[in-house]
């Protein structure tokens, strides 16, 4: 969607069409805002459903490797796109993901997983 409304809002204007197609971009990026904040949405619930009622696990042993294999290619991308990271930013991040895998594990502490 971003792709084709930047390709259309470097069309020439015309009489019809004063300002071109300038405004493609916005109504694009308004589209896109408006999917991802339903995609989120639609996380949110279900991970408040498992939170609620967790479902069986068979074998965990995947679902640690798919996860393992998730936070790696994250930092891969880090260093991709952003180029050198510096150690502060680095602490702080590791700090951020403390924070955010505590709270999981305490939940599972306190439910007797």
């Amino acid at each position: 969607m971003a792709l084709y409304t930047i390709k259309l809002a470097r069309s020439p204007s015309s009489s019809a069409n004063s300002y071109g197609w300038q405004r493609a971009e916005i109504l694009g990026a308004l589209i896109n805002g408006v999917f991802l904040v339903a995609l989120c949405m639609s996380i949110a619930l279900e991970a408040l459903g498992r939170v609620i009622a967790p479902p069986e696990i068979s074998s965990p042993k995947i679902i640690v490797i798919v996860g393992s294999l998730g936070l790696l290619s994250n930092i891969v991308g880090l260093f991709l796109f952003h180029g050198m990271i510096p150690l502060l930013w680095l602490i702080e991040w590791a700090k951020l993901m403390t924070r955010a895998w505590t709270l999981p594990w305490a939940l599972a502490w306190w439910r007797g997983y």
